[in-house]
């Protein structure tokens, strides 16, 4: 029996279990039981250029590029493990997927079947933890292969249908650009909510508003109320205010027209799913949705401190409360609370899916093992844990109305009864709350002083990864048509639990995003490709199409087959119309310049030079994308010129243009990297040799 595994960590830790204590070269080993393991995927798809060298060569006469047959390729760096595992299934006749319980992990075991065409029985290890209890558990209780094939379907469509759109519009707008773009299923919607979101906050214009505060005061005890403005939400015209305080200059006191105190109770809050978290993390410590995944993956796969942390369900299995008492017991830390071990709303078998919410696993803890991070993210864990078996947070509730000589003002307050389950949480930075006394109704009270205040309306923050998380798993609120938003409420949005911050990362790597401590802001790259690429491109409606169909996929409600048949045939109509189109792009002024270089003439016509994102182009340069031609001054620089390690600052290229050489690393054909200088003959970007190695 062949176990395969998504990494060394996790094979490991099952060849432990399984007593496969015999290392070999690329498995654990004992008796007929051999335990193997990928580094992720070993395999990624073709590009065009694998199917026909003349996709090297980017033209829009090629486009929509989709291929007969999808084949895949194993990798230089992953060959040596790939034939380890090919040697191994032939010896074997039964295997036994062990990588991670999702779609991608799916995918990473049966990609190598598939491409091996393997015939014999396939069986699935389900883990929610890599603890030696959990192993041993999901050991005595293996799924039958073909209940979870319809996850690598899924995994399967979504990565096809992601390459078939992100390559050929990738493709379609850096052609007619003369730059570089890349566009993608999900990092261009999620984009388009930061560009839209930066491009409100530049051109908001702050107004002032006014209100009305009352100082009042009863029995010694002074509060401040509001005066009601009605139905307004904010008053802009301060005559209204003034008028207001000049009908009341005179008066001494107020009746208190209505009164009511109450009891409000707050449960523990749910358990933490990956997104919440990440938000969690990211608003309390700072840290990025990756350095969040990244801790507490270290945490359930060196430590096994936690259990599987990419997960969308904040619940727990009702058998998981058995562990409760230990859990707690190996808290690292005191808390001064009797816990009473009970099945509160948090446990809830209806709402478990592939996974149960991230918690503490039963291994007791040494906190001193953790680096900063890590112990950061494990004891909110933890916290959140022991949270559930406290009591609720109980506040009393008061709200006051006040008449002054027919006018009302509105007060409200809160007061901490019983902390409950806030205890865990509390810290010396905690706003206090307002304090209104109780009083009952038709009781006189002073009115001590009435101040106009003024105030400014402020535009929405920044995102966050925080925020942007947010956005991206309700993705319905940024649209309007009421089935979509539900598709995409049910199906969590823009991207998944396991994908959402390696999205926000390549945004930020592919410099459409640029991090300013916590916020995450948009560059003119990003807010140029977002304001010329097509409507279906840029909008969450599509991926909530996409979505509603993996999932259907998932639950053997829809083939494979129908679902790309559909995406190939979308693909072709869009590009099509795209190219059908006849617009010529004229890159003096258009919507992808960024700025004018200045102290440099083009050396062909002596025109400016306009700056690109991945290029510098005469400002005289036409593109005409149905014929994938230039017209006009056909002066350009690519920033990397002859396969440049890194690609030109805006430095160097004024230095080529007044006639000086740039030095730098290149790399050959062969993939060697070798010295050089560059320089500008004419127009044309010429290479000096020099120290080639």
């Amino acid at each position: 029996m062949l176990y395969i595994c998504e990494k060394p960590s996790q094979a490991k830790d099952i060849a432990g279990v399984l007593g496969a204590s015999s290392r070999k070269d690329g498995y654990f080993e004992k008796n007929n039981i051999k335990v193997t393991w990928c580094y992720g995927h070993l395999l990624s798809l073709y590009m065009p250029d694998d199917y026909d060298v003349k996709y090297k060569k980017w033209s829009l006469a090629n486009l929509p590029i989709i291929p007969v047959q999808f084949s895949k390729k194993i990798s230089k760096a992953s060959s040596k493990q790939y034939k380890v595992i090919k040697d191994l299934l032939k010896t074997e006749k039964e295997v036994v997927i062990a990588t991670d319980s999702d779609r991608e992990g799916e995918m990473i075991a049966r990609e190598i079947l598939e491409k091996e065409k393997w015939k014999g029985s396939i069986k699935r290890l389900w883990l929610h933890a890599l603890d030696e209890a959990s192993i041993k558990k999901g050991l005595s209780s293996l799924i039958e292969g073909d209940k979870t094939k319809n996850l690598y379907y899924a995994a399967y469509g979504r990565q096809i249908a992601d390459w078939l759109i992100g390559l050929n519009y990738s493709q379609y707008y850096s052609i007619i650009s003369g730059g570089r773009y890349s566009i993608g299923r999900v990092q261009t919607p999620t984009l388009k909510f930061v560009v839209d979101r930066d491009n409100e906050i530049e051109n908001f214009i702050s107004k002032a508003y006014f209100e009305l505060e009352g100082l009042f005061n009863h029995k010694e005890a002074d509060f401040k109320a509001k005066w009601d403005n009605k139905n307004e939400d904010k008053i802009y015209d301060k005559k209204i205010i003034d008028n207001i305080k000049q009908k009341l200059a005179n008066a001494k006191n107020g009746v208190i027209l209505n009164s009511k105190k109450e009891e409000k109770q707050t449960l523990p809050p749910r358990l933490f799913s990956l997104s919440t978290l990440q938000k969690f993390i990211n608003n309390k410590y700072g840290y990025s949705a990756q350095e969040v995944l990244d801790t507490v993956q270290s945490l359930y796969e060196t430590f096994k401190y936690t259990t599987y942390p990419r997960t969308d369900c904040e619940y727990l299995p009702t058998s998981q409360l058995q562990e409760a008492k230990t859990i707690i017991n190996n808290a690292p830390f005191n808390f001064e609370i009797k816990i009473s071990y009970r099945k509160v709303y948090q446990f809830d078998d209806s709402k478990i899916s592939a996974h149960h919410a991230i918690i503490p696993t039963a291994v007791k803890p040494d906190i001193n093992k953790l680096n900063e991070k890590e112990k950061s993210v494990f004891l909110e864990i933890y916290k959140r844990y022991i949270a559930m078996f406290y009591p609720a947070l109980i506040k009393y509730v008061t709200n006051l109305e006040i008449d002054v000589q027919g006018e009302i003002f509105k007060a409200a307050g809160s007061q901490i009864k019983q902390s409950g389950w806030y205890e865990l949480y509390k810290s010396n930075e905690d706003k206090t709350e307002p304090a209104v006394p109780f009083i009952e109704k038709n009781i006189v009270v002073n009115l001590k002083s009435l101040d106009l205040l003024e105030k400014q309306t402020a535009p929405p923050a920044r995102f966050t990864d925080s925020s942007l998380l947010e956005a991206m798993k309700n993705a319905g609120k940024f649209i309007d048509d009421k089935e979509q938003k539900t598709i995409l409420k049910e199906t969590q949005g823009l991207g998944t639990e396991a994908t959402r911050a390696a999205i926000i990362e390549k945004l930020i790597k592919i410099e459409y995003l640029k991090r300013n401590k916590k916020q995450l802001i948009s560059t003119n790259k990003a807010r140029h490709i977002i304001a010329v690429i097509d409507d279906t491109l840029k909008t969450p409606a599509t991926t909530a199409a996409w979505e509603e169909k993996l999932k259907r996929i998932e639950d053997g409600g829809f083939s494979i087959d129908a679902f790309l048949t559909e995406i190939k045939q979308d693909l072709k109509n869009n590009i099509e119309k795209l190219k059908s189109s006849k617009t010529t792009l004229n890159l003096k002024g258009g919507n992808m310049a960024q700025e004018i270089l200045e102290g440099v003439k083009c050396p062909l016509c002596g025109s400016k030079i306009i700056v690109f994102p991945k290029s510098v182009s005469c400002e005289n340069r036409k593109y005409d994308k149905e014929t994938n031609s230039n017209s006009g001054c056909a002066f350009n620089i690519y920033e990397s010129p002859y396969h440049k390690k890194s690609v030109l600052k805006k430095q160097e290229y004024i230095n080529l243009l007044q006639g000086k050489k740039v030095q730098g690393k290149f790399v050959s054909k062969a993939g060697k990297d070798y010295e050089a200088g560059i320089y500008l003959n004419n127009g044309e970007v010429k290479l000096e040799f020099s120290n080639k190695k």
